[in-house]
């Protein structure tokens, strides 16, 4: 079930509950640019974190890379497999074709290659949105690894606008979300099912809008009462606040220090403008960050899972709501890129 959310009415109500304008906003941005953290215990990373790290954020930095290996090199390799096959059976252009070998020959590095590779899509289109681009490896113990990419295409784009929310009812629970992301969940969980895929203890990984996409989709297989488990890197909020905390057992989410994007909420948009206002009205530049958990609603979405979030190079607990207010301040989206993990992390 889809519910309207309109955005532009949404911020002129609240601009104007708070009594302040665009130049407002602007005028005072800059003492809103910046969140201030509690941070819980510092953590340990898990022993994957480094492969999954790597096998998400460069699922969008492949392009970027000089083909290091010629392709007909690697061709020889997949012949019969998996890739050949689903190379014959889909038109792609040669440069899809050279960016799925790039990415398989990193992703081999790793102990995830061809032999191992069960299926993929690599399907991309500049209109057609909700089309899920992703891997899928079986692991040592017989689970599935599933790989998804973050976005890159204009459909990506407009998959990541499509803010409107959907609204899941399962067994007397109601589950919100960004419908651009459950949409694409769901088909992605469709291909998976329709292929014959054992989804039992099966794993999701992803970065940007690929991590709220495997947040999705193993909340739809846990209300289905299959196991699965999750790890997200920098996640924009894609679902209640309910059905954040239903998955802190089963999903891990990882955010880079001032990294923007855990905050493109409704929720963190009004409180932003409701400080801006308070500041504005009372002449000061040291109001702090409030949280009113009282006003929240099923249209004020969170990052799901049990967060973490690094600090200097070190690793802390962190609560959902230090991401309750939009900070302002474009050089922090450099914290988001996925090269940032690959250089941070798997260099």
């Amino acid at each position: 079930m889809e519910q309207q959310l309109n955005i532009r009415q949404l911020l002129k109500e609240m601009m104007g509950k708070a009594n302040i304008g665009v130049l407002d906003i602007v005028k005072y941005s800059k003492h809103v640019c910046k969140r201030d953290i509690s941070f819980g215990k510092q953590v340990k990373l898990p022993q994957n974190f480094k492969t999954y790290v790597f096998l998400a954020a460069q699922m969008a930095n492949y392009r970027c890379l000089p083909m290091i290996m010629k392709p007909l090199n690697y061709i020889n390799m997949i012949i019969g497999s998996t890739v050949d096959q689903y190379f014959k059976s889909n038109y792609l252009s040669m440069t899809t074709q050279k960016s799925t070998l790039q990415y398989l020959y990193q992703t081999s590095k790793y102990g995830y290659s061809v032999d191992n590779l069960v299926y993929f899509s690599v399907q991309q289109s500049n209109t057609t949105m909700y089309l899920p681009y992703f891997f899928v490896f079986k692991q040592q113990n017989g689970s599935l690894l599933i790989i998804i990419r973050g976005t890159v295409t204009k459909a990506d784009m407009l998959t990541d606008l499509d803010a409107q929310i959907f609204q899941l009812n399962y067994k007397e629970q109601s589950h919100y979300f960004h419908n651009g992301f459950y949409q694409t969940a769901f088909n992605l969980i469709s291909q998976l099912k329709k292929i014959g895929c054992s989804l039992e203890n099966s794993e999701f990984v992803g970065h940007s809008m690929g991590a709220a996409i495997a947040t999705i989709c193993v909340l739809l297989l846990k209300i289905e009462g299959i196991e699965a488990k999750g790890m997200a890197f920098s996640p924009p909020p894609s679902c209640d606040l309910t059905t954040c905390k239903y998955l802190e057992q089963n999903l891990k989410t990882y955010i880079i220090e001032q990294d923007p994007v855990p905050e493109l909420s409704v929720y963190a948009v009004r409180n932003m403008i409701d400080r801006i206002g308070s500041i504005k009205a009372k002449g000061t530049k040291q109001i702090k960050a409030t949280r009113d958990l009282s006003s929240i609603t099923n249209q004020d979405f969170f990052v799901a899972g049990k967060l973490f979030i690094s600090n200097k190079g070190k690793w802390f607990e962190v609560d959902r709501h230090e991401f309750s207010q939009l900070s302002l301040n474009i050089s922090s989206l450099l914290d988001h890129l996925s090269v940032k993990y690959v250089l941070d992390y798997c260099e």
